[in-house]
């Protein structure tokens, strides 16, 4: 399916990369609901996506939260069909309704265990080759980790092999776009830990270019 959307026109492919329960699948389903309902207008307006039934399946549990505070887990934990190929959530955007332009965004939609396992071993990094084609990279950090004394080391660490894996075994090219999204901000306070700024500044000393934080 995917194959099919790249060959009738240009598709921005963007990857999602994190650890288990860092928010990789919320953070897709709500820019999924921010584009259907309007909220991107008039910048980016929703023209459709061929993986609805994906985005609704995830979003049953958003469907029956209660609020107003929000559980430790809202969304499935991702699970692949085969262990070995990638999942795609797509999404089409345009300026307005009658622009012709329409933007084709396939993101990645993949197991936290993918990004641990690249962590841990190199010898992991066959595949997530197709990251090569990438235009844009998303890394998920959950707020509360990267803020705590206990952890914030560990996490900027795992951030650094991360990263020089993508760059070296992977073959990430230098000037993608590597946004570092921290989740989970109402654990920290609101705020977005200095940590994160840290592991932005890693990605630049490692030579990716064009770093932002949000």
């Amino acid at each position: 399916q995917a194959e099919a959307i790249m060959s009738a026109r240009y598709s921005h492919l963007i990857g999602v990369l994190g650890e288990v329960g860092t928010g990789k699948t919320c953070l897709l389903c709500s820019l999924y609901l921010l584009a259907s309902c309007g909220q991107l207008a008039p910048q980016h307006r929703f023209a459709g996506s061929h993986t609805l039934p994906g985005y609704e399946s995830r979003l049953r549990d958003y469907r029956k939260w209660p609020g107003p505070l929000l559980p430790d887990h809202i969304t499935p934990h991702t699970e692949l069909a085969h262990p070995r190929t990638p999942g795609f959530l797509h999404l089409a955007l345009t300026a307005s309704p009658e622009a012709p332009y329409v933007y084709d965004l396939l993101f990645t939609d993949l197991p936290g265990e993918w990004t641990s396992d690249l962590i841990k071993s190199a010898r992991w990094a066959e595949r997530l080759l197709f990251l090569r084609r990438a235009d844009g990279l998303v890394l998920t950090f959950r707020a509360n980790q990267i803020a705590d004394k206990d952890t914030r080391h560990s996490q900027i660490q795992s951030a650094r092999i991360l990263l020089q894996r993508l760059r070296d075994s992977v073959g990430l090219v230098r000037d993608v776009p590597v946004v570092i999204g921290v989740t989970r901000c109402d654990l920290s306070g609101g705020t977005l830990p200095a940590a994160a700024y840290e592991i932005a500044a890693t990605a630049q000393n490692l030579g990716f270019g064009n770093v932002a934080t949000i």
